[in-house]
């Protein structure tokens, strides 16, 4: 008899003749204490009550609540740090994908013969009894990542990785830490260049994609995110990685399907609900994105949406209509002073990528005034101050066009975009904290905006 390495198991699975076939088979490798359900809570809170148990997922169950439950069972570390089983009556593409993703222990694809589920569980409890190579460590990892222990998880996967630098799991998590400290750049140098994979890694890529995002390399991203939702359709934060960087392309329809897929997964999704209402935004109908915002954004996440499509509008020559964003994002917001001085900050550094120093004098002068705390809208208004003083005292002959960027101190939070190079990219994303609750007037009516859409939102 083989010894067991688990206690308790949880079998993930309405079929009843599955459970009764997998229940004997473990009770004969001395697996004591079993339980099963077919609900997603009950193997959601399985995973609380046996934190070293076994788990043995039916595929039938549903592709995205197994996702869903193998997100949880990772603590959506990456890192597989407890034994599942994955039963399968016939094999899919996403099957392989997803197994080495979430670091399924065995998969077992087939019919019920009792035999050979016997034999595919006892070798799976066997390699269980195996030390793996970074079980210690990867222990550690996901204990310091549960306490937002940044620091920490970089030196311990960094010293990993200074040995096994071919480790793609490695050095996806690496790259993830970086990631989750802000240190985006950081992150892209470890997965750069991106191996050939065989089969490919969706955890890697997406990791990689998210970086790309963050540092405004959209093409790129949207190719990987198409890349990550064909090997892996049921995450939908995957489908909504898609959706933002088709929304940062202009691809405003395709982005909305990418949303609405998410959603199919996931009704109550948050992000895949923000990206739509920043969809609304970017196609004019304010109230729309109010109605669907308000009771997912608190302020400095609306204003934050606000802000990006009004960023995005910019981009794409529509500058009028980006700063009219940005006042409807005042009235949406009243009262709160300090997302107010972002939100006239941000209007400054646009006006003066514009060209227009008097309207960036303006702006900054208001940042200042909601919050006079705001240093970085000090040091503009001061700079914008001098610049306007030195442009007046010159003779017109010597007046040259302003060269953008020239002197114009921006939040050390901002993060710029290394594509396209035009004007509006410098102008830096909110990088707010707050968490007030606010509620939103609607009476805003709808904006005079005639962005392409290459598919009506819905």
């Amino acid at each position: 008899m083989v010894l067991a390495v688990v206690a308790d198991a949880f079998i993930f699975s309405e079929d009843d003749l599955l459970i009764g076939v997998v229940k004997e088979i473990l009770q004969l490798k001395s697996v004591s204490n079993i339980s099963e359900g077919a609900d997603s809570d009950e193997a959601l809170d399985a995973l609380k009550r046996f934190p070293k148990g076994m788990f043995i997922v039916d595929w039938k169950v549903g592709p995205a609540l197994v996702v869903k439950f193998l997100k949880e069972a990772t603590n959506s570390s990456g890192i597989a740090n407890r034994p599942i089983f994955l039963i399968c009556e016939q094999m899919e593409n996403a099957i392989i994908p997803i197994s080495l993703e979430y670091g399924i222990t065995q998969v077992h694809v087939g019919s019920l013969d009792q035999q050979i589920l016997a034999s595919n569980l006892g070798n799976a409890i066997r390699r269980i009894n195996f030390k793996n190579e970074f079980k210690e460590e990867f222990e550690k990892i996901v204990k310091s990542r549960k306490a937002n222990e940044h620091t920490q998880v970089i030196k311990l996967l960094t010293t990993l990785y200074e040995n096994h630098k071919d480790n793609l799991t490695i050095r996806a998590e690496l790259a993830e830490s970086y990631f989750q400290a802000g240190q985006f750049k950081e992150a892209l140098k470890i997965l750069t260049p991106v191996p050939d994979m065989n089969p490919p890694n969706s955890r890697y890529l997406h990791v990689y994609g998210r970086c790309l995002m963050k540092l405004g390399i959209y093409t790129e991203a949207e190719s990987t995110f198409a890349k990550v939702t064909l090997l892996n359709p049921y995450d939908p934060d995957k489908l909504v990685g898609l959706g933002q960087a088709l929304t940062k392309l202009g691809k405003l329809g395709k982005a909305n399907d990418a949303f609405n897929k998410a959603l199919e997964i996931d009704d109550d999704n948050v992000n895949a609900l923000m990206g739509k209402g920043e969809l609304h935004l970017l196609t004019g109908d304010v109230n729309a994105a109010l109605e669907l915002l308000e009771n997912i954004a608190n302020p400095n996440e609306l204003a934050s949406i606000f802000n990006s499509a009004a960023i995005l509008l910019i981009r794409k020559q529509h500058f009028a209509k980006g700063m009219q964003l940005y006042e409807a994002a005042l009235q949406s917001i009243p009262n709160n002073k300090k997302i107010a001085a972002r939100l006239f900050f941000n209007m400054g550094v646009g006006y003066r990528r514009q060209n227009d120093p008097q309207k960036a004098l303006e702006a900054f002068k208001k940042a200042v005034e909601q919050d006079p705390k705001y240093d970085v809208a000090k040091a503009n208004l001061e700079t914008m101050t001098t610049v306007l003083k030195r442009s007046k005292s010159k003779p017109k002959s010597e007046d040259s066009p302003y060269s953008y960027g020239e002197n114009i101190l921006v939040s050390p939070t901002v993060t710029t975009s290394p594509e396209p190079k035009s004007p509006a990219d410098v102008i830096n994303d909110l990088a707010l904290d707050f968490n007030e609750d606010l509620l939103i007037s609607k009476d805003l009516g709808e904006l005079d905006i005639d962005f392409d859409l290459d598919k009506k939102i819905s």
